[in-house]
C-alpha cells in the first residue's frame, strides 16, 4: 500500500498569511478607541443672553391704550440676578402716536440702548435724538431715562433745537415729557430780526 504525501504550496501559504496579517491589523486598528482632546473653557453666564429676537416691530400699551411703537433690529434679554436688562445692540426707535394712532407726536432714537428693567432705567447711547410733543429736538451722545422718578438726564453736551434758537449745555435734567428742562454752562444761537430804527427828527 502506498501513501501519497500532500504537497504544500508554500507560495500560497505566504500570500494567505500576508493577507491575514493585513486584515487583523486593520480590524484591531479600527477597534481601538480614538483619543478625544478636551479643552476646558469657562463661560461667564452674566454675558450670555437668554433670549434674542430679531427684526422687532411691536406696540406698547400705556394706561390701557396702545400709543407707542418700538422698532429694533435685535433685542436681547439677560435675566441673571446681577445682570437683568434688555439690550438693543443695533439701535432702537420709539414712536409715540396721537390718540387716533395715526400721527407721530414724539420719538426717541439711539444707536444702542439698554433697559435695566429691575431699576426702571433706560440708557441711550450714540446719536441720541428725542423729539417732544412740542416739536423740540434734543440731541446728545448719551442720555438716561429714569422711568421710576420721571426724569431724563445727561452729563454730556446736549443740543436743543427749537424753531427760533439752538441751545447747548451740560448737566442736563428734564421731566419725563421733556417740557421743562435745566442745564449748566449754556450757550445759544438765537435768530432775530432787527427792526428798522425810527427817525425821531
Amino acid at each position: 500500500m502506498s501513501f501519497e504525501r500532500n504537497k504544500i504550496n508554500w507560495s500560497t501559504v505566504r500570500v494567505l498569511l500576508t493577507w491575514a496579517v493585513l486584515l487583523s491589523s486593520l480590524i484591531f486598528s479600527s477597534c481601538r478607541k480614538k483619543k478625544v482632546m478636551t479643552v476646558k473653557q469657562t463661560i461667564n453666564l452674566d454675558t450670555v443672553y437668554t433670549m434674542c429676537t430679531k427684526d422687532v416691530h411691536t406696540f406698547i400699551t400705556d394706561s390701557g391704550y396702545t400709543r407707542t411703537r418700538l422698532d429694533t433690529k435685535e433685542w436681547r434679554l439677560y435675566d441673571r440676578e446681577n445682570n437683568k436688562k434688555w439690550f438693543f445692540p443695533y439701535g432702537i426707535l420709539l414712536q409715540r402716536y396721537d390718540d387716533n394712532n395715526k400721527k407721530v407726536i414724539a420719538r426717541i432714537s439711539a444707536d444702542t440702548a439698554y433697559n435695566y428693567f429691575d431699576r426702571e432705567l433706560w440708557e441711550l447711547r450714540g446719536h441720541v435724538h428725542i423729539r417732544n410733543v412740542s416739536g423740540t429736538d434734543f440731541y446728545a451722545p448719551r442720555m438716561f431715562w429714569d422711568v421710576k422718578n420721571g426724569e431724563i438726564y445727561s452729563d454730556d453736551s446736549v443740543y436743543i433745537h427749537t424753531p427760533d434758537q439752538i441751545l447747548r449745555g451740560a448737566s442736563f435734567r428734564a421731566n419725563q415729557d421733556m417740557s421743562k428742562y435745566t442745564f449748566q454752562s449754556t450757550s445759544a444761537i438765537v435768530d432775530f430780526v432787527e427792526k428798522d430804527s425810527v427817525d425821531t427828527h
